[in-house]
């Protein structure tokens, strides 16, 4: 509060959430920290000893002989009913001979190589299990369709990949983010970015190592960006709008989001630092989801500026250098939605509701040749692309 002129501190935020296995501090900057540590503690079950704090949680080990040490099983032990279980975990990330690899075999506990595909990966995440998960699949359709966040008990969405690829960050229960690596064995994160009491959404990963995402920490979504480490998260912009949907530029120097600022939804663009803020549609329509074109030229975002409605959202694509260039790629009744450029720049992949649920689809980058990639019964969206 202000007193005598002066800002005086008011009482320190309470930050313990109660969790051994965490540290729980106060950063100037961004508020409650609570890191995860390695102290031992005690899981309560007496089967399970010694346990160690990993990822922010209680594991405990199995007794001599219950780890049979292959990646593509659960195993636990039961006293009671058999001793040793071991569960097959069929679908879920592994190690392949050092790369990246998916539990599969007849019985689903072999981990086998996942062929490449020269169009590479796609990311997104799915409500098919009962929590939502991440979920990879080549860009091309091919291959396995492996569970990334298996095992995870938390509303999994919002991947955004690292630049080379082998990680991918995203949300945990709408509230926290995670790195997981891409053919890891565990669901053990890296790193938990944890912001208590406040709703920390759609990450975005630059070539810079930071990681740009929109939070509503101060009443409202504005944009922050933050290091990997998750400490000295920096505000970049400060309205009583919603600013969100941020999205890197290719070489770091910009961030693309949507705003509400003057009036309606808008693409706005501005550097790094969060000066430079400029308007890029400027009309009465929503403009939203806008993401960059590999070399920087383009920008590729959905609105309903020829339709009525959020629920017919359509998918176009702007020059930055002239935003008035504007070139409409889909159209039809229904919702087209978060389009991203492949690595390249020839495609896009994008979810859409023409065939029922919210599947994943890929087109040519004018907007031809399109085709779905994942099909299921399942509400499929938010594609991610790399190599």
């Amino acid at each position: 509060t202000c007193s005598a002129g002066a800002c005086v501190p008011g009482a320190a935020p309470n930050c313990d959430d109660s969790n051994l296995c965490t540290n729980d501090s106060c950063d100037p900057g961004s508020g409650c920290v609570n890191a995860p540590n390695t102290l031992p503690c005690d899981d309560g079950n007496a089967c399970t000893t010694p346990d160690e704090c990993q990822g922010g949680a209680c594991v405990g080990t199995l007794p001599a002989g219950c780890d049979d040490g292959n990646p593509c099983t659960d195993d636990s032990y039961e006293p009671e009913v058999a001793g040793c279980i071991r569960v097959a975990r069929e679908g879920a990330s592994c190690s392949f001979e050092g790369q990246p690899g998916v539990c599969g075999g007849a019985q689903g506990t072999t981990c086998e190589a996942i062929p490449e595909s020269p169009s590479g990966r796609i990311a997104f995440d799915s409500d098919r299990s009962n929590n939502g998960d991440i979920y990879v699949i080549n860009a091309d359709g091919s291959g396995p369709l492996v569970n990334m966040s298996y095992g995870s008990f938390e509303k999994d969405d919002e991947p955004a990949w690292s630049p080379d690829g082998r990680q991918i960050v995203h949300d945990v229960s709408a509230a926290d983010f995670v790195i997981a690596s891409y053919g890891a064995r565990d669901y053990l994160p890296a790193s938990r970015f944890v912001a208590p009491l406040h709703n920390d959404d759609e990450p975005s990963w630059s070539v810079r190592d930071q990681i740009a995402f929109h939070s509503d920490r101060d009443g409202d979504d504005e944009i922050y960006i933050m290091p990997l480490s998750g400490l000295d998260v920096v505000q970049l912009t400060f309205n009583d709008a919603d600013d969100a949907t941020a999205s890197w530029s290719p070489n770091g120097s910009r961030i693309l989001f949507q705003s509400d600022r003057e009036g309606d939804m808008e693409i706005f663009v501005m550097t790094a630092d969060g000066s430079n803020v400029v308007n890029l549609t400027n009309n009465e329509a929503a403009d939203e989801e806008p993401a960059w074109s590999p070399d920087g030229s383009k920008i590729v975002f959905v609105s309903n500026r020829t339709g009525d409605s959020d629920e017919d959202m359509e998918i176009y694509v702007m020059e930055f250098e002239d935003p008035s260039n504007i070139v409409q790629l889909t159209d039809n009744d229904v919702l087209d939605d978060e389009p991203v450029f492949s690595p390249d720049g020839t495609e896009i992949a994008f979810s859409s509701e023409r065939d029922g649920p919210s599947n994943i689809f890929v087109m040519n980058a004018d907007g031809t040749n399109v085709r779905r990639i994942v099909d299921s019964p399942a509400e499929d969206e938010d594609p991610a692309w790399t190599e």
